[in-house]
This record gives C-alpha cells, sequence and structure tokens, in this order.
C-alpha cells in the first residue's frame, strides 16, 4: 500500500511538474508568435514609409545659419496628402551632439508620384566654425546625417512608424535559440 501511495506521489509530481512545462513553453510559443507577427508588421510599415524616400543634398548657410537639406521623392504610384519627415544630424564618434528635426506636410500639401520635396531643417549643436560650406560630404567633418519618413498617408491609408526595439528583438532571438 504504502508503495502504491509512494506511486501516485511521484505520479502526481511528475504530472505537475509536465503541466507546468507545457504551460511554459504555450507561453513562450505564444510569444514568440506576438514577436513575428511585431516585427513582420514593422518591416511592412517601413516599406510603405520608405515609399517617400529620402537622399541627403548639402549643409549649407541661409541668412548666417547652418542648415541641412534633404530631397523626399515620391516612389509609390499614389499621391502623398499627409507625410512626416525626420532628419537628425550627429557627430559619427558621439551620439549626444547635434539634433533632430521633424517636418511635416500642411493640409495643401500633395506630393504627385515621382515628384519631390525639399526639406531643409537649421543644424545645432555642431561645432561648424571650422567646416567650409557647402558640404556635400558630411563624413569629411566626421558627421553623420539620418534622414527618413516617419509618417505617411497613401490613398486613403496611413501608416506611421513604430520601431521593432531592440529588446524585442533580443528577445525574439532567444526565444528562437530555444
Amino acid at each position: 500500500m504504502q508503495k502504491n501511495i509512494f506511486l501516485l506521489m511521484i505520479a502526481t509530481i511528475f504530472l505537475s511538474f509536465a503541466h507546468s512545462i507545457a504551460l511554459a513553453q504555450s507561453s513562450s510559443t505564444k510569444r514568440l508568435n506576438e514577436l513575428l507577427e511585431l516585427q513582420q508588421n514593422s518591416k511592412a510599415i517601413d516599406e510603405k514609409l520608405n515609399l517617400l524616400e529620402g537622399k541627403f543634398i548639402k549643409i549649407d548657410f541661409e541668412n548666417k545659419v547652418p542648415f541641412v537639406y534633404c530631397v523626399f521623392v515620391n516612389k509609390s504610384n499614389l499621391e502623398v496628402s499627409v507625410y512626416g519627415t525626420r532628419i537628425t544630424i550627429h557627430e559619427n564618434n558621439d551620439n549626444n551632439t547635434g539634433w533632430m528635426c521633424s517636418k511635416g506636410s500642411n493640409l495643401k500639401t500633395v506630393i504627385k508620384p515621382n515628384d519631390s520635396i525639399l526639406v531643409k531643417c537649421e543644424m545645432r549643436n555642431i561645432n561648424y566654425k571650422k567646416m567650409k560650406f557647402p558640404i556635400t560630404n558630411p563624413e569629411k567633418y566626421n558627421l553623420q546625417v539620418v534622414y527618413y519618413c516617419d509618417l505617411i498617408k497613401l490613398g486613403d491609408e496611413t501608416y506611421n512608424r513604430f520601431e521593432f526595439s531592440k529588446k524585442d528583438e533580443k528577445e525574439l532571438k532567444s526565444l528562437l535559440n530555444n
């Protein structure tokens, strides 16, 4: 009788442990699927946002103030009626320098397919006194310029940038490796 009770206890412990493992695996699988869907959605939105394609033009003075100039071209086959652009500039060796500038459309702005808009933003928090202007190669002065679209309305659909974060990416890799 004691042997049966002992075997019953062991079986109960084993089943409890197996149930806990199944729950953990189910939870991990659910989170893995959530992260994969988030990553896929992020990539799909980025593809839409990249249809307003940016290109660095130059850094130059206007009224004794340095500005960064970028052009954004509508690479879609639809009109863009709402957009938001972002330009950042900083020194390559120090992300804490520089600044970020956001520019958006007004109600009258429409960018037809293959048309472009010029976006200029004031350059701040960078020592430019020893630079020769206009600057067409920012790397010459150890500068990095990043430009992208973070909001776009194509036809009736609006897309906003959201990032698949480094934390999400790390968690996804961890789940995929287990």
